[in-house]
């Protein structure tokens, strides 16, 4: 498929594409993973506008972001542009140099309001559709008077939302997943090795009175909330969140790092030097939870 490119699915290995894996000279750093040598700096791309949370492209919200979110983000970005590369090999045995770590790619995307429509379509059309046979009562449609095998009036709802979208919309919707696809690789083949953002555009939400009993919807709030993960799911962009502090009221705060198809180790290797450059600022729990 064109997921694969012209060369097939790649060897069931995780390499980053900086590890210099022909072993030539260029940009040659000593240590790296397995005796490999790494290329750096690593190209961390960011889209400003997106991660600020203004207006972008052909549409986008209002919402101002988080500010914790948004000020730990780029504490984020600085830390790893600041650093050099010597540090990030120390366990590695590496020697002195004054590389740096990352370097920041600003890129943009078009249309990533038509994008996220897309995902929240084929997303919703794909849970009604499983569960269309089970007439909203269970997994296992069991018709007994018993609540719990019923599904909650939200979830209900925002399901039944799917059975009136029509054939022609999710055709269109997929067609424009097949240009997110082509847009993402793109930037991922070609500008970036990651993209890093905030996972979530806001802290965890106090749950609403009474919406362990009915449920919660909120679809504007869903969007926000799926602000920077629609991409992953949408066409299966590898991720990983990474914890990196907390805010004023003790609630986590974490940055994303998305990858291209097939290199997972590339958020691997990135997520590890966050984790390290913040492992003291994560909260830590309570000795109590060690049993």
């Amino acid at each position: 498929t064109a997921l694969y490119g012209v060369v097939g699915p790649p060897p069931p290995h995780l390499h980053p594409r900086w590890l210099n894996i022909n072993g030539s000279e260029e940009n040659k750093v000593e240590g790296g993973v397995n005796g490999v040598h790494r290329r750096q700096p690593i190209r961390i791309g960011v889209f400003q506008e997106w991660v600020s949370h203004r207006p972008t492209g052909t549409g986008g919200g209002n919402t101002i972001l988080d500010d914790a979110v948004y000020k730990t983000f780029q504490k984020t970005i600085q830390a790893l542009t600041t650093i050099s590369a010597t540090d990030t090999n120390t366990d590695d045995g590496g020697g002195e140099s004054s590389t740096p770590y990352a370097t920041l790619v600003n890129f943009t995307m078009p249309h990533m309001s038509l994008q996220a429509l897309s995902h929240a379509i084929i997303v919703t059309c794909s849970f009604s559709f499983s569960l269309l046979k089970e007439n909203f009562r269970g997994l296992n449609n069991r018709e007994t008077d018993d609540p719990s095998d019923t599904l909650q009036p939200a979830t209900e709802f925002q399901l039944r939302i799917g059975h009136h979208i029509t054939a022609t919309e999710l055709l269109s919707a997929m067609r424009i997943r097949s240009f997110a696809m082509a847009q993402w690789r793109n930037v991922l083949a070609e500008k970036v090795d990651v993209i890093l953002t905030p996972t979530l555009p806001m802290t965890a939400l106090v749950r609403p009175n009474g919406s362990d009993k009915i449920g919660f919807s909120d679809t504007s709030l869903g969007f926000q909330m799926m602000r920077y993960i629609w991409p992953g799911n949408l066409i299966g962009l590898p991720g990983i969140a990474v914890p990196v502090g907390v805010d004023s009221k003790g609630l986590p705060l974490s940055v994303q790092v998305l990858c291209l198809h097939w290199h997972e180790a590339d958020c691997l290797a990135v997520g590890r030097e966050i984790e390290k450059m913040f492992v003291d600022e994560r909260a830590k729990p309570p000795p109590e939870f060690f049993v």
